[in-house]
């Protein structure tokens, strides 16, 4: 009798540390690292001009969801306050998208879902993997869940960088990562994504900020967290923080103006589909040492034969030595019914340079040239996709049709 009671004893003990455990690895969010688990938050910059780059990105990913901020009375909803941005190789942001399940009535229509489904649609990339020492990354607002993951790893994604830990749906990229076969399990799963937790201070605000959020006893839901005024205003303060960041390194600024940049003028603040996530293309071309005579006959025979399927992904090169009679075309991705025709007219690198918009469907389109260096001009094309600004070219401008 004694035995069994000494064991009951020590059943409610265990039972009890347990329940202790489970309780402090909600508190430990508030400052990383759980002591009762191997999926901790980690981080692997040790560069500290990357570090400050990966705090500014984060915050644009805060920003772009803050654009747009869904509270309960919200009506229509779009979706959770959750949001991605993309990094290109080039170090330029390409790419932005938030969650949208209950606009779309789609489950699957996650942030980062829509962001790299839409960009590789958008560019034609087969993925996103790259073979420079500056792959793509990918800053979200709220650690990735399995379907995210899943996407990024099988996409090749080289690393991306979550502003809050997600207790409950988070970690599955160390999931896949986790190799079982010496216990007579699986080994991990190929295509290692690197999952950073992200350095910025308003990382440990929304961990906190959640943990404060759980004490009081309200559904563990961190989606509902996320419309709460406590949420909100930190957002809010994050973009503070974005507006008004001062580098500590000025290899950064670039990367600040870039953000800066595209939070003003790309990332809406409404609802829009896939297609249209990014209406405004800032653009600028290589197109060198080429001509031709025989005019445009086809919207998808441009330039040699060539098509330049123009979104936004912001390649910042130059459009430079066209000689003769040469045209080319800059088309809405998402619908090549929209374009513009573009005609040099001339040898652009005599004279007064001629480069002329012929014809715009859907879109307004204007070239600036921007400066004469070693001979060769350059020219910014800047277009914005309106869907209903028709127009052909009478000899000295662009008339409406």
């Amino acid at each position: 009798m004694k035995k069994c009671v000494y064991l009951f004893a020590l059943l409610i003990i265990s039972t009890s540390c347990r329940k202790h455990e489970k309780k402090q690895e909600v508190v430990d969010l508030a400052t990383g690292p759980s002591s009762t688990t191997t999926c901790k938050n980690t981080y692997s910059e040790t560069n500290d001009v990357q570090i400050e780059k990966d705090k500014i990105f984060s915050l644009l990913s805060l920003a772009a969801v803050y654009k747009n901020w869904q509270t309960p009375e919200t009506n229509p909803v779009r979706g959770y306050n959750i949001g991605s941005v993309l990094i290109a190789p080039s170090g330029q942001v390409v790419k932005w998208a938030r969650n949208c399940v209950d606009t779309t009535a789609n489950s699957t229509q996650h942030g980062e879902v829509r962001l790299m489904t839409s960009y590789l649609g958008m560019t034609q990339y087969f993925s996103l993997k790259n073979e420079d020492d500056n792959p793509y990354t990918l800053y979200t607002s709220l650690e990735p869940c399995a379907m995210c993951s899943g996407m990024m790893t099988l996409q090749s994604l080289n690393r991306t960088v979550y502003s809050q830990t997600d207790p409950d749906f988070g970690k599955a990229i160390q999931r896949l990562e986790f190799d079982a076969a010496d216990y007579g399990g699986c080994p991990p799963y190929p295509r290692a994504v690197i999952s950073d937790v992200s350095p910025s201070i308003y990382r440990y605000m929304l961990d906190t900020a959640y943990v404060n959020y759980l004490r009081k006893g309200y559904d563990r839901s961190i989606t509902k967290f996320l419309t709460t005024e406590n949420a909100r205003v930190i957002y809010s303060s994050a973009v503070d923080e974005l507006l008004n960041y001062q580098v500590t390194y000025p290899e950064n600024q670039s990367a600040l103006n870039n953000a800066i940049s595209y939070y003003n003028n790309i990332v809406s603040d409404t609802y829009t589909p896939l297609d249209d996530d990014n209406d405004l293309v800032t653009t600028v071309f290589t197109v060198k040492g080429a001509s031709t005579t025989t005019g445009i006959t086809d919207i998808y025979k441009t330039y040699g034969g060539d098509l330049y399927q123009v979104s936004n992904i912001q390649v910042f090169t130059t459009l430079n030595d066209i000689d003769g009679d040469v045209f080319f075309t800059i088309i809405n991705s998402a619908n090549p019914s929209e374009y513009a025709i573009i005609d040099s007219g001339a040898n652009i690198n005599t004279g007064a340079a001629l480069v002329n918009v012929m014809y715009q469907y859907g879109v307004s389109c204007s070239v600036t040239r921007e400066k004469e260096q070693n001979g060769v001009y350059y020219f910014t094309i800047n277009t914005v996709i309106t869907h209903d600004n028709d127009c052909k070219w009478n000899g000295s401008e662009c008339e409406p049709i």
